[in-house]
Parts: structure tokens; sequence; C-alpha cells
């Protein structure tokens, strides 16, 4: 009888956190995840990212909305770039794929420095990239005067990166 009164109170808390999910799919912003049940605004289990060819830009996890455990981040050929463990915070991957490492400092004088590491934006360059083509727009009187040019983008990082 004592086995039997264990294994219930062992099975019950098990039943009881159990989640069901439902999958939903962001057309606008691409992607791809599971919410509770009992609150669609909860993320829960898995999730992607999908660049503008369809290709898998980041795949990872929720667990009650919070990310968790590790997350990969691709390229848009595919390759994985970068893997993060929401879990640990800490970054467990990244590839050699590394551009030169000087970078302007910007304060009350700016110097050019060498880094110990360079700055990482968690999702690589084909994340960032995807985010901006969205948000970017072509001025109209340029496009009917048939007018080019170059976008320049600046990042400023803080001490907390």
């Amino acid at each position: 009888m004592k086995n039997i009164t264990l294994i219930l109170l062992m099975i019950v808390p098990i039943l009881l956190f159990g989640q069901e999910t439902k999958k939903n799919t962001d057309r606008e912003r691409n992607e791809i995840y599971f919410v509770l049940k009992s609150d669609k605004a909860t993320m829960h289990g898995e999730y992607k990212k999908l660049a503008y060819n369809n290709s898998v830009l980041v795949r990872g996890h929720y667990k009650r909305g919070i990310k968790d455990s590790i997350c990969e981040f691709y390229n848009f050929k595919g390759e994985i770039i970068q893997k993060y463990d929401y879990t640990k915070n800490e970054l467990i991957f990244l590839s050699a794929d590394v551009r030169e490492n000087k970078y302007k400092v910007v304060g009350l004088d700016s110097l050019d420095v060498k880094l110990s590491r360079a700055p990482i934006f968690l999702g690589g360059s084909s994340y960032i990239a995807s985010e901006l083509v969205k948000t970017m727009r072509y001025p109209a009187d340029a496009m009917e005067n048939n007018i080019s040019g170059r976008v320049l983008v600046s990042f400023i990082i803080d001490k907390n990166g």
C-alpha cells in the first residue's frame, strides 16, 4: 500500500504540471512557435525563426515564456554559426568566421583598440540582416528618380553588451 501511495505522489505532480500547447505561425515575423493552450501569449516549446527564403535562422526552445536550453543560430546557407545556452547564459559555439578584431571605441576621445573578443550579436549577421531588411524602406522619391546609394548602419554596444 505504501508503494502505491508513493508512486501516486510522484505521478500526480507530473500530470498537474504537464501543459498542452498549440502551434502558431506568425507570417509577418517569419516565426513558428508553440504557446500554452491555457495562455496563448506564453511561448512554450519549440521555436523557429525563418529567413525571407524560409531557411532556418534560429532554432530554440521556450519554457513558460522564457528562452530555455540551447539555441542554435544559422546563416542563410543553413550552416550553424552560434550556439547559446540560455540555461547557463553562455556562448558554447562560435564559428571561426570572425572578422578583424579592431573596433572604434567612442567616448570623450575616439580611438582604435584591439579587443580580447569581437562583439557578438546572438544570431549573427544573417539574423541582423533579416531584421534590417524588414524595417528599411526605400524612399519613394529616390525610387521614382532612380536614385540609389549605400546604407550605413552603426551600433552602440554598452559595457553590458
